[in-house]
This record gives C-alpha cells, structure tokens and sequence, in this order.
C-alpha cells in the first residue's frame, strides 16, 4: 500500500507530462493549460508522498533493527 502512496503520483505526473507533450503538439491551446495546471498541482504531492515515505522508511530502519 506504501508502494501506491508514491507510485500512482508519480504515474500521474508522468501521465501530466505526456499530455503535455501531446497537447503541444496537437496546437490544443486549452487542453495544454489544463494539463500545465493539473502538473503544477501534481508535482508537490508527488515530491511529499516521496518524502513521507522516505521518513517512514527511516523510522522503520531505525526501530526494526535485529540485534
């Protein structure tokens, strides 16, 4: 379920991105600041799910420790 946490934003980022792409070069002025807009939002959840999960990794590390 952790893997999902940081998994599906980066998917959709990366979905962001194409569409990006794919709109640019459509001419689809709309559409591009749709998708620019929906990336812009994206990315910072994407970028703390990431950081959240990097904590969590840590404090597991540091109290799952084998002696």
């Amino acid at each position: 379920m952790k893997y999902l946490r940081v998994g599906l934003p980066f998917f959709v980022v990366f979905a962001c991105v194409w569409n990006v792409f794919t709109a640019y070069n459509t001419d689809n002025s709309l559409a591009l600041m749709g998708y620019v807009t929906a990336l812009m939002g994206w990315i910072p959840i994407a970028f703390d799910e990431y950081l959240a999960y990097k904590r969590n990794k840590r404090i597991e590390d540091v109290t799952n420790s084998v002696a």
